[in-house]
């Protein structure tokens, strides 16, 4: 379509898409995108896929400020708002500003129900659990069959450590489709782990996930979440070899899939799955980095690090208490900028 019609601007869009799907050719997308540009200035997609390929390149600034460009194109437009959005929370850590970016982009997006997710997560990294349940009921009343609907109990009574609720939740839902959820099956694992019941915990894995326990564990974006709960419940049920073999995998599929992630990001992961593997002493000097490169955030389950199950008794070490107290001081600055945007909305404009 590009040869026999050079203007026809959706021939780029599309040759872009399948340009980045490939490793290491995101900076070749950019320019596909810029000459769809050139063709067509008003490109709302052109415009975000340039932010979306500057991510994949680890070049951050160059990202925001396109999705900038793409609010100011178009305000109308939740997808550069939901770019600033994730880009603040996951990458610079400014929870405040991922706020303002989300309500935003939830103003213009006709109350999406995957954006009214966005606020349950957000709200719960920030420690506000009333308006995290809040969210999290307008979901359940407005889109009942909608998996998250489903879940949202589950990862309550996981992050109120409630495992037998958390058991007694997840088993009925191993027969449905709701068991394709890797995120099911991970809160299933970590209730049975928590309940003593490693082995059923395993079965999980084995059952729904079986090239995480063999000779050569693969871990991918499908199966990582899983992955670090068959690492707990490994390392509970003293079954070295196998935690080692795949807390190796993990580490590779970090270093593979986040290879342009910050350094922030790449820590608390590699953290987690240390925790999870019962090194803690490597899991907390991750954590310190991450928390050096301005990370505020919370373990597994969004536990406090304090809290963490997956670090042990280490989360009650000096070191832990010392790191939680940094956070805590970062994280309240950033809720009470929170608090002031939501005051400003007033009492009769709560979304």
């Amino acid at each position: 379509s590009m040869e026999l019609n050079p203007s026809y601007a959706p021939a780029y869009l599309w040759y872009a898409s399948v340009v980045a799907e490939s490793p290491d050719r995101a900076e070749e997308a950019i320019e596909i995108l810029r000459k769809t540009l050139e063709i067509d200035p008003l490109s709302r997609v052109a415009q975000n896929n340039i932010a979306a390929n500057y991510l994949e390149l680890g070049r951050y600034d160059e990202a925001a400020e396109q999705w900038r460009r793409l609010v100011t194109l178009d305000p109308d437009y939740p997808t550069g708002y939901l770019g600033l959005y994730r880009i603040n929370r996951n990458v610079f850590f400014r929870l405040d500003e991922a706020h303002r970016w989300l309500m935003k982009g939830y103003e213009v997006s006709e109350r999406d129900v995957r954006t009214t997710i966005e606020f349950v997560w957000l709200y719960t990294d920030l420690g506000m659990d009333e308006e995290a349940q809040r969210w999290a009921r307008r979901i359940t009343l407005e889109s009942p069959e909608h998996p998250i609907a489903v879940l949202l109990p589950v990862f309550g009574a996981a992050h109120d450590k409630d495992f037998a609720r958390t058991d007694e939740l997840t088993a009925p839902l191993m027969d449905s489709d709701f068991a394709n959820l890797t995120a099911l099956r991970s809160a299933r694992m970590l209730a049975l782990t928590m309940l003593d019941r490693t082995e059923e915990a395993l079965a999980v894995a084995r059952t729904w996930n079986p090239e995480l326990l063999t000779a050569e564990p693969t871990v991918s974006d499908n199966n990582h979440d899983v992955a670090d709960g068959a690492l707990f419940a490994l390392a509970r049920l003293g079954d070295k070899p196998g935690s080692d073999r795949l807390a190796a995998a993990m580490r590779a599929h970090i270093d593979r899939s986040h290879g342009n992630a910050s350094p922030g990001q790449v820590a608390v992961h590699m953290a987690i799955s240390a925790a999870a593997a019962g090194d803690s002493q490597r899991a907390v000097a991750l954590y310190q980095n991450a928390v050096d490169e301005g990370w505020l955030g919370t373990a597994e389950w969004a536990w406090k690090l304090t809290e963490s199950e997956y670090l042990g008794d280490a989360a009650a070490s000096p070191e832990v208490i010392s790191l939680q107290a940094q956070i805590d001081t970062g994280m309240e600055e950033q809720r009470e900028k929170v608090r002031q945007q939501l005051a400003e909305l007033g009492a009769g404009a709560r979304f």
